[in-house]
């Protein structure tokens, strides 16, 4: 049995991996160019940013979330349902500004403060075709968990939507989307602000078991005039899979460049997936 156990395993890591059947956990956008439906991944992981940025209450400090959870399903070929969310957040603090819009009583250098992190449901579809171009769109909606007198959250229900392409085949794709994000100005009555959003990923198969993925993601304010806590946002991101069977290893590494995305980050995690194909 111990035999025949292994031999699965090992046919699991032999097999070809295509990118187009494999839906990824913490991927800043879905490969959907050929996704079935009934393809499916739930995952869990843990990251770390430092020097994270957070105006409403003016405090900076590294950020470690727990239990960061995705899970994706392709409810049609080439459209996906995503939840994301993450259960505990803990920021500690390293500066705290002179009267944020927000602040946190008892909150400064050295201190530590917990909350849960937001969750997000979007989905994504690509049902026209161009040659080689798929083309559709997207929606998602941020549900706040995380309060401002946490320090760390905005407490704000936020919209994105716009259009979605992808480009590629089985051993690489390129996947984008691109369009508008209404935010919430926090602490604001009926304030909002629209910014621009997007997101893109490539990613490779060099091997059978192994995937590679280049990406960035954010959010772009082009307003005269920044409300506090709608700031620009934005990260580059390098990751790598690997799989056993139908469980996949991943590690991230990203560079922020906008304060309230930090210097750097980094993560890891672990997530079951089932495909169609």
């Amino acid at each position: 049995m111990i035999a025949g156990a292994a031999a699965l395993v090992l046919a699991g890591v032999a097999t070809p991996f295509p990118v187009e059947t494999q839906l990824r956990r913490g991927a800043a956008i879905q490969p959907l160019a050929t996704v079935a439906g009934g393809d499916f991944v739930f995952g869990a992981g843990v990251s770390a940013r430092r020097d994270a940025g957070f105006p409403l209450s003016g405090l900076t400090g590294d950020l470690y979330s727990y239990a960061a959870l995705h899970a994706a399903y392709g409810f049609a070929d080439r459209a996906v349902f995503e939840i994301t969310g993450t259960l505990a957040s803990v920021l500690r603090v390293e500066s705290a500004g002179l009267e944020p819009p927000a602040p946190v009583e008892g909150a400064g250098p050295g201190s530590r403060l917990t909350d849960v992190g937001d969750f997000e449901l979007a989905v994504t579809f690509l049902p026209g075709r161009l040659g080689g171009l798929r083309f559709g769109g997207y929606l998602a909606a941020k549900l706040p968990n995380a309060t401002e007198a946490s320090g760390i959250g905005t407490n704000t229900t936020d919209v994105t939507f716009g259009g979605a392409g992808a480009w590629g085949g089985s051993e690489w794709q390129l996947t984008w989307r691109a369009g508008v994000s209404i935010l919430q100005v926090p602490a604001q009555v009926f304030e909002q602000s629209d910014v621009f959003a997007y997101a893109a990923e490539w990613l490779w198969s060099p091997a059978g078991s192994v995937r590679v993925a280049v990406g960035t993601r954010g959010l772009a304010n082009t307003r005269p005039t920044v409300r506090v806590g709608t700031e620009d946002t934005g990260e580059a991101l390098l990751s790598g899979e690997w799989r056993l069977g139908n469980w996949v290893l991943d590690i991230t590494g990203g560079r922020g460049y906008t304060t309230r995305s930090g210097s750097w980050t980094a993560g890891a995690g672990v997530a079951y997936r089932i495909t169609n194909n």
